[in-house]
């Protein structure tokens, strides 16, 4: 499950929010709560689980089996997915400047780093975690003060705004002959596929997941509540 991250980093650090990888699992906690959810990728086990642990006031620590699934069943939901980049290219729409304009949109670019280099850019290290470089981030974001001027950008990602409202995903590729096209997605199109997603994952997942009456007979899985030993 390991991932490498820029500058050497371990983890994501996001306000409060804790982001830490390890080699076989990912652990999430905010800064100022007495609990952190784990989602462990059961290399040894043959299991994938995700838990809670927390310390009670005697400082007794607890762990609560969320949700578990065999490895070997991984494929099954992968096949359940196996429509998902087409769902996805399905969206994307032609993109014109003279529409843009008429519709008083707005480019952004860089504010959503995609790409290794754009994120290395515009985070730093701090305490083995990586977190946001704010002037690095300030100095790459980028609004054009011509529309057209989003043929010059670097192939790749911005963001398109009406106001101070995010619309929508502009993106510039250019193919092998050297031409550019442009496109893009509406935000309410991406979150109403991504709500199919998360409904299709879920039923999908509650399937193939194993029943909690079951944890029991499994050494890494612990019903609701079940102290540390």
């Amino acid at each position: 499950m390991g991932m490498a991250l820029p500058h050497g980093a371990t983890g994501i650090e996001i306000g409060d929010l804790v982001v830490q990888v390890g080699s076989d699992k990912v652990i999430v906690f905010s800064k100022t709560a007495g609990d952190h959810y784990t989602l462990q990728a059961g290399s040894r086990s043959g299991i994938i689980d995700v838990h809670r642990t927390w310390r009670d006031e005697q400082g007794v620590t607890h762990h609560e089996t969320l949700f578990a699934l065999p490895r070997e069943r991984i494929m099954e939901i992968l096949a359940a997915f196996a429509a998902a980049p087409r769902e996805l290219v399905g969206l994307l729409r032609r993109l014109r400047v003279g529409w843009l304009a008429r519709n008083l949109i707005t480019i952004v670019y860089g504010l959503d780093p995609a790409t290794d280099d754009e994120i290395a850019a515009v985070t730093r290290r701090q305490k083995r975690r990586l977190v946001a470089d704010e002037l690095g981030w300030q100095t790459k974001i980028l609004v054009p003060e011509f529309l057209d001027q989003v043929y010059e950008f670097p192939d790749g990602c911005f963001s398109l705004f009406v106001g101070k409202r995010r619309v929508g995903l502009g993106f510039k590729i250019t193919d092998h002959r050297g031409v550019v096209h442009l496109r893009w997605l509406r935000l309410r199109d991406l979150r109403r596929l991504a709500a199919g997603w998360e409904a299709r994952l879920l039923t999908v997942a509650k399937r193939y997941a194993i029943p909690p009456e079951e944890y029991q007979h499994h050494d890494v899985l612990r019903p609701c509540d079940v102290p540390e030993s």
